[in-house]
This record gives structure tokens, sequence and C-alpha cells, in this order.
């Protein structure tokens, strides 16, 4: 029979197994009695903590035993107000340009999708055609030089900031886009 030995252990507290004494240290409960914790809480703590979030009741505790050191996840929540717009701003959607009707007048933005997607289309029909003949159609040389190209990203940026300029527009008039109604 072999032996196996457990090298990860993650444990959920209740809210009866720990509790929070000030901000950088918890009491956990063990099976010889409650001791006290001090954490190195990371950037993201304090942001949840000045903006309003409270802890959660329950906890998750690993023992990271390579490391030699205990490693607390935090559940936060934080209570909010619905949000009931007063109207709607339409937004249209298409290929090469998004439209956005604010207040009777008709504001076009123009992506240029399709000149990126088929540039992109052509550089990696080149990129393939190139690498298929000196290595194979699955090697990872290919791989490396088509993921340097960056497409997702830059065509995500542009959908980005374009509903980042539609919604701060809704928001100001106190309306959701079309596009977020469900």
């Amino acid at each position: 029979m072999s032996i196996q030995r457990l090298s990860k252990v993650s444990v959920w507290l209740d809210d009866h197994l720990w509790k929070s004494s000030g901000l950088v240290s918890f009491r956990v409960a063990t099976h010889k009695g409650w001791i006290t914790v001090e954490i190195e809480p990371y950037k993201q703590y304090w942001k949840y903590i000045n903006r309003g979030w409270k802890l959660t009741s329950e906890t998750k505790i690993k023992l990271d035993k390579r490391n030699r050191r205990l490693i607390i996840y935090l559940t936060f929540v934080k209570e909010v107000e619905e949000y009931k717009p007063r109207g709607y701003l339409p937004v249209d959607v298409n290929e090469n340009s998004v439209t956005v009707l604010v207040d009777g007048t008709a504001y076009l933005f123009e992506t240029n999708q399709e000149k990126l997607i088929l540039g992109y289309y052509y550089r990696r029909k080149r990129i393939q055609e190139m690498y298929d003949k000196l290595y194979s159609v699955r090697s990872r040389i290919k791989k490396r030089v088509l993921r340097k190209l960056k497409e997702r990203k830059k065509k995500q940026d542009i959908k980005w900031k374009i509903a980042n300029i539609i919604v701060r527009t809704a928001y100001e008039r106190d309306s959701m886009p079309s596009f977020l109604r469900s």
C-alpha cells in the first residue's frame, strides 16, 4: 500500500470560526484555541475597504507549504441601490461604424474595422504561407509570430473606447444605452 502525502490544504471558514480584529489581523479558531494572524494586504484590499465594502461572514484559508505561508481569500460585499434610467440611448453597431442618437442628433463613430480585419487577414496569410514552408503547419515559431500581431487586442481597444464614450454620455443624461437593455 502506498502512502500519499497531502500537499495542499484549503479550508472554508464560517463566521463562528474566524473574526476580524482590526484591519490587518484576524483571529482564527483552531483545535488548540484562538490564534491571531497578521496579514499583509494588497492594494486591492485597501481599495475595497476605503470605498465602503464590508467583509462577508465566510472566508477561505489556504496553507502554502512550499513557501511556508498562510493565504487568506476574503470576500467583500456592498449594498447598492437600483438604477432606474429615465430613457434609453439608441445605439446601432455596424462593421465599420457605431451610431448613437443623443437628443435627436445622430453621432457616427467610424471604426474602420473592415480595413483592420482585412489587413490582419493578409498579414496572417503571408506569415502562415512562409512559416508552413519553412517549419510545419503546427510550429511554435509561427504561433509566436502570430501572437505578436496583437490583432484581438487592437479590435477590443476600439470597442472599449467607443463603449466608454457611449456609457459616459448615457450616464450624463441619466439614461441607459440600448445595448445594455435586457
